[in-house]
């Protein structure tokens, strides 16, 4: 049996680490060599009869954890102890506080992994995939026109539209919803949330001249996205019959639709999968 070799990662690795980390997260997010190339941290790479059979990176975690490494995994699990090991050992660790981990639950060599090196399960949240090629838009008719006998009237915001009124409902929303152990703790700028929305594409809800709830969809990789939905205090719970009018979204020919589900606005979420974020025991690096 030929020994695996343990080492770091050259700039010729790139296309194989890229597809190993594509693989451990099932398609979720699709990475380039390009931006594997570009990624900042600690990387280090098992090579095994000629080919790369793991790798991990090790690397700040950043905004609402600044005390933290953040630890990706992929590959055979058979190798990430001695991967985390060596990435641990080569680490600057001066401000650090503890390694977080952020899996989906079904990535079982990660999950797995992260349970036998004791570390613990400290938040998760949700998220659910629709198959867009069943969906049928017709059922949401009805809803839309009630809603629109009340009142109601769902259009796209534009480019240029001022941002102030959904900013306002944004932060009202992010002061309800539920917070993780990585979730800022300062309200990004509206500046910065109205540059959000000019790179996507976004649905309100209007009463009148009163935005009631809002939903952002963007394509990466050709695949439709929502990054979350935004309801006025005491509307919520309706929430899930708003976003259908962007349902049209399926013209880009995608199979799926990845919808993040904040707690705080959906109390039951079916067909979800759970993300995990997973931190060592005792706040310690090391």
């Amino acid at each position: 049996m030929i020994t695996p070799t343990l080492r770091p990662m050259q700039a010729a690795d790139a296309s194989a680490v890229a597809a190993l980390q594509n693989a451990a997260c099932r398609g979720l997010w699709h990475i380039t060599p390009a931006e594997v190339l570009a990624q900042t941290g600690q990387r280090r790479v098992v090579e095994q009869a000629g080919h790369l059979v793991g790798g991990a990176r090790l690397y700040p975690f950043g905004l609402g954890a600044e005390d933290a490494l953040r630890l990706s995994l992929c590959g055979d699990a058979a190798h990430f102890s001695a991967l985390y090991l060596h990435l641990l050992a080569a680490a600057d660790l001066s401000g650090c506080t503890r390694v977080l981990g952020v899996v989906r639950e079904d990535w079982a060599e990660q999950v797995g992994f992260f349970q036998a090196a004791g570390f613990a399960n400290v938040w998760q949240t949700y998220g659910a995939r629709l198959d867009l090629t069943g969906f049928d838009f017709a059922r949401f008719a009805p809803e839309l026109e009630r809603l629109y006998l009340e009142g109601h009237e769902i259009r796209e915001w534009p480019a240029d539209g001022d941002a102030a009124q959904l900013y306002a409902l944004d932060q009202q929303f992010q002061a309800d919803a539920p917070a993780t152990p990585v979730t800022p703790t300062a309200h990004r700028p509206l500046s910065a949330f109205a540059e959000e929305l000019r790179r996507q594409r976004t649905w309100v809800l209007w009463r009148g001249d009163e935005p009631l709830a809002f939903t952002t969809f963007h394509a990466p990789y050709g695949i439709p996205d929502s990054a979350g939905t935004v309801t006025r205090r005491g509307e919520r719970g309706r929430a899930s019959r708003r976003p259908s009018k962007p349902m049209h979204w399926k013209n880009y020919g995608a199979k799926g639709i990845r919808k993040p589900v904040p707690a705080a606005q959906s109390p039951i979420c079916r067909c979800c999968v759970s993300t995990c974020g997973w931190a060592t025991v005792r706040n310690r690096c090391g």
